[in-house]
């Protein structure tokens, strides 16, 4: 059994040593997960020159040179990030010296300890050696609206030292990569959503289809390379690689995102818990099965399939649908489509 004195927590990113005006702050998130995991060891992961909050319960600060930003990773999003994240979470990571470790965003907490029993559950699982707990909200279902193959949520990551290291050693990515789009054409199979996209892959794609390269998978060559075989090795990869839980089972507090919680498009964009389950147990199936659970995770199947064929129906009116202005209707249809 793995208790909290086994786990380093790594926050990652960076930080001020003030209250924001919605009321949120790095020094009442890190309190927070501090007395959820009252003897893990609590590791901040910044930049050089950041200031710190006084009181903060850091047990080692780790500053990084920024890398600086790349280009951003949709035509019309802010610059991307993603050199940021991989050398700031890679330079707390290899500071952990327990045999578990945590990344976490500096701008989450963890409010109960949900993940660890989960990970307790499926450990003494056989096909669960080393599995990397993360949540939901991203970790895409490449065939609904986002068609991106192992695009594996990076907000928050549980797993053993090693596996995590492993997660967080890709490359930086190029700016040619960040910029594929603009000087390659999309794929002829391109969806409305797919067009906006500049980068080669997301971020959270890119991180997740290096990791699953080192375990031999084909991987998606951009971002919405989505043949047969690599939709099938992403599906094995998730049931035998990942534990993907909901934020409210983890614990996982991410005010920044409250809004996707309650998302329906959200809900049927990302694998949530209960599509694990059934990928999990349609891929090994395990002695012990919680049938009501997998039957959910049926139902869903069901669901995304009404949904996904809708999308497929409104596509040539992408630049109307998806529009703010159609969203009381999109979400009347999408409830009718999850009964």
């Amino acid at each position: 059994m793995i208790t909290t004195s086994d786990i380093t927590i790594v926050f990652q990113g960076s930080v001020t040593p003030f209250t924001s005006a919605n009321g949120d702050s790095f020094l009442k998130f890190a309190n927070v997960t501090r007395s959820t995991l009252p003897n893990a060891k609590i590791i901040l992961s910044t930049w050089e020159g950041t200031e710190i909050p006084d009181g903060a319960p850091i047990d080692l600060v780790v500053r990084s040179k920024d890398p600086g930003s790349l280009p951003g990773v949709k035509f019309d999003d802010k610059p991307s990030n993603l050199n940021r994240q991989l050398v700031s979470s890679r330079a707390g990571l290899e500071q952990v010296k327990t045999p578990y470790a945590i990344k976490l965003r500096t701008d989450c907490s963890l409010e109960h300890a949900g993940f660890l029993e989960a990970y307790n559950t499926y450990a003494s699982d056989p096909n669960a050696a080393d599995r990397i707990v993360t949540s939901a909200f991203f970790t895409l279902d490449p065939t609904v609206f986002e068609h991106m193959p192992y695009h594996v949520s990076d907000w928050f990551h549980f797993s053993t030292t090693e596996q995590l290291l492993k997660y967080w050693s890709a490359p930086n990515m190029t700016v040619a990569d960040a910029a594929y789009y603009e000087t390659h054409k999309f794929a002829k199979h391109s969806s409305y959503l797919d067009k906006k996209f500049r980068a080669r892959l997301a971020v959270e794609q890119y991180l997740g289809a290096t990791y699953a390269k080192q375990f031999g998978y084909s991987i998606p060559q951009f971002h919405n390379d989505t043949p047969q075989h690599i939709l099938a090795g992403h599906d094995d990869f998730v049931a035998r690689h990942l534990l993907v839980l909901d934020p409210w089972q983890s614990g996982l507090c991410f005010p920044k995102y409250f809004w996707a919680y309650e998302s329906k498009m959200q809900w049927m964009n990302c694998i949530m818990f209960l599509d694990w389950y059934r990928m999990y147990v349609d891929k090994f199936n395990p002695t012990k099965v919680d049938s009501a659970l997998y039957e959910a995770g049926m139902r869903r199947v069901r669901q995304k399939a009404r949904v996904r064929a809708g999308a497929k129906l409104i596509d040539p009116f992408g630049s109307i649908w998806y529009s703010h202005k159609f969203d009381a209707i999109a979400g009347r249809a999408l409830r009718w489509a999850m009964q």
